[in-house]
């Protein structure tokens, strides 16, 4: 069943966001479609004239989740500003409703993309940080990734501490780049 009625460019990663408070959705690709989640988890519906949204990362594996003091939804996504990206930038975005999304900070880059990768990010909220883990493709001194597929084929586990992240802006340094000249 074709329930976008269009053409995208991938609908291969997809998240699921539910909660008691909030709305039980599925998110599908850079140009997600919104598949909305009945509450006995019976019956999906779409509208193609609403729920077909920007989302920045969406291309890639990725988690939302419900921030209470916010009142907003975070996503950390594969920001892909280009088709020869990859997976080589984590960005922190947020939505008020699911549909407006903003990308507020770039947490994690690398400018080489075919042997660097910060991919299938898991996360959650404590306290005024993010804590999340990575599947990451990073060349090593002396050696490479792994096989064909480099970036694709991870080669380390990452763990990081997203400090502050409702501050966090796309004025500060990813992360892994020393904010130092």
């Amino acid at each position: 069943v074709n329930i976008l009625r269009t053409n995208f460019h991938s609908a291969n990663k997809s998240a699921t966001h539910a909660s008691e408070d909030h709305p039980r959705v599925n998110l599908i690709g850079e140009k997600a479609s919104i598949v909305w989640v009945s509450d006995d988890g019976k019956e999906l519906t779409h509208n193609p004239d609403e729920d077909l949204i920007n989302f920045p990362g969406g291309d890639s594996k990725f988690t939302i989740r419900f921030d209470d003091r916010t009142q907003r939804y975070w996503s950390l996504t594969n920001y892909q500003r280009d088709a020869g990206s990859y997976r080589n930038i984590l960005a922190l975005t947020s939505s008020a409703d699911l549909k407006d999304w903003k990308v507020e900070s770039i947490v994690l880059h690398h400018d080489e993309p075919e042997r660097h990768a910060f991919q299938y990010v898991d996360w959650r909220i404590e306290n005024d940080d993010i804590i999340a883990v990575a599947r990451t493709a990073w060349k090593y001194e002396g050696g490479t990734t792994i096989n064909k597929r480099p970036a694709h084929n991870a080669n380390y586990l990452t763990f990081h501490r997203i400090e502050n992240f409702r501050t966090r802006t796309c004025e500060d340094a990813p992360l892994n780049i020393s904010s130092e000249k």
